[in-house]
């Protein structure tokens, strides 16, 4: 078996597949892992798009990784759409197996987040739990950063500019001390704002996304936060992978090609 899937096992180990989730190995795994020649190049994507395939060609890649696994099948139905069916044969052709790490991975200890909070100097994390009762009950994880000498907002954001492309978005305090951040990629619910404003440990929030509900509900309760943008957040976390690929595999770590989105997809064939 190659090093890099050994090694991409072990990453998602203890939450691959724990929402019964498509994660792990998705497509050629099997093949890679009996191929003598091992894993040269592959790429790694936030998510599977047409363009990622084309890249993967054209570089002559076996693997590619993603974070989000792909949607193959139409909504609701078991049912490939031609368009996929076309870009699944075009990576078979060309021998392409694809991995995704998985939503999971984000929240999980030593996942994305930490990556990130550790990037920002909050580097004592743990997990954030948001249980939500509506509808439908619902469990949002996110993680918790601290550090032992508070920085003010500016600062905070300052640091967060060093790694987005686009302008962050804030609301609070600019000179407001900063010791406990917490970060979730997406919050739509109007009562996980009400959960976090209700844990007095935490001074400010990372968000992905926010609806615009839940950023109303954000305001009125006077939660300090920052919207860095699901993409530019996706893009970032590319480099947390990258980074435990290079600890797992100091030696033998095969070409990483980092491929970034433009844009946010929620479709294969995009």
């Amino acid at each position: 078996m190659p090093d890099l899937i050994n090694a991409l096992e072990k990453i998602g180990e203890g939450y691959i597949n724990r929402k019964g989730t498509d994660a792990g190995a998705i497509l050629g795994i099997e093949r890679l892992k009996r191929s003598s020649q091992g894993i040269k190049k592959c790429v790694i994507a936030p998510r599977l798009t047409r363009r990622v395939v084309v890249r993967a060609v054209q570089e002559k890649a076996e693997l590619i990784i993603t974070i989000i696994p792909p949607s193959l099948t139409r909504k609701n139905s078991q049912k490939i759409e031609t368009a996929n069916f076309e870009l699944l044969q075009i990576l078979i052709k060309n021998n392409i197996g694809i991995y995704s790490i998985g939503l999971d991975w984000f929240s999980g200890e030593r996942g994305g987040f930490d990556f990130l909070l550790k990037l920002i100097d909050f580097a004592y994390t743990s997990p954030l739990p948001l249980e939500i009762f509506g509808e439908k009950q619902k469990l949002i994880i996110g993680r918790l950063g601290e550090k032992e000498v508070p920085i003010s907002l500016k600062e905070l954001l300052g640091l967060l500019d060093q790694f987005v492309e686009q302008k962050l978005q804030f609301i609070g305090y600019i000179d407001k001390p900063i010791q406990k951040v917490a970060v979730f990629l997406e919050i739509v619910d109007e009562e996980a704002i009400y959960e976090i404003t209700r844990n007095n440990n935490i001074d400010a929030v990372i968000f992905g996304e926010i609806s615009y509900e839940a950023l109303v509900v954000a305001h009125l309760n006077k939660l300090t936060f920052c919207v860095v943008g699901q993409r530019e957040l996706e893009n970032i976390l590319l480099i947390g992978i990258q980074r435990r690929l290079q600890e797992e595999l100091p030696l033998s770590l095969p070409e990483l090609i980092m491929f970034k989105q433009e844009k946010i997809v929620h479709h294969f064939t995009t």
